[in-house]
């Protein structure tokens, strides 16, 4: 994968194993971003750290995707054979604005558009989370928000792409 999105899990302390193949594939040429409050330990060898404010991961992932609409860094043929309801997840973010994003969040917007830019830009990229923003009060928006920019990209059933949860203690 050409990028790396590892949020809310701190595989480091809980799936020490993953962390080497990150880290591998860091060593290949990926780029990691980590999306978590604190920093973790792999967010210290991140290429980008996004501190994202507890509850605002949602916020996060939609002004993401709002970013690869605009830029139009879309797999279209993948989203009119694979996906429903993308409209909708456009419609949802069509006011995400990168200024009220850094605010809700707490990233500073040119993090968070190079965030979206390395993913929007990559040919191959996986996504990973855990608890972190799965036990929400709103963790099945986070999830959804996830999905999105991954189906978005038409990143999932092909060499080098993914998605996946991270379940369990690895440890």
């Amino acid at each position: 994968a050409e990028v790396i999105i590892v949020a809310g899990a701190n595989i480091s302390e809980t799936f020490p194993t993953l962390t080497h193949y990150i880290w591998q594939a860091r060593d290949n040429g990926a780029k990691l971003i980590v999306i978590d409050p604190r920093n973790i330990p792999l967010a210290r060898t991140a290429d980008l750290h996004l501190p994202v404010r507890p509850g605002r991961d949602s916020t996060l992932f939609g002004a993401m995707l709002k970013i690869l609409v605009d830029n139009d860094w879309l797999d279209h043929d993948f989203i009119k054979n694979h996906t429903s309801g993308f409209e909708e997840a456009i419609t949802a973010v069509k006011d995400y604005t990168l200024e009220w994003a850094e605010e809700k969040t707490g990233i500073a917007t040119e993090k968070i558009m190079e965030a979206a830019t390395l993913w929007g830009k990559a040919k191959t990229s996986f996504l990973l989370h855990a608890r972190g923003i799965e036990h929400h009060t709103k963790g099945v928006d986070n999830v959804v928000s996830c999905i999105n920019l991954v189906l978005a990209t038409g990143r999932i059933g092909k060499p080098y792409c993914g998605y996946g949860t991270i379940t369990g203690q690895g440890n």
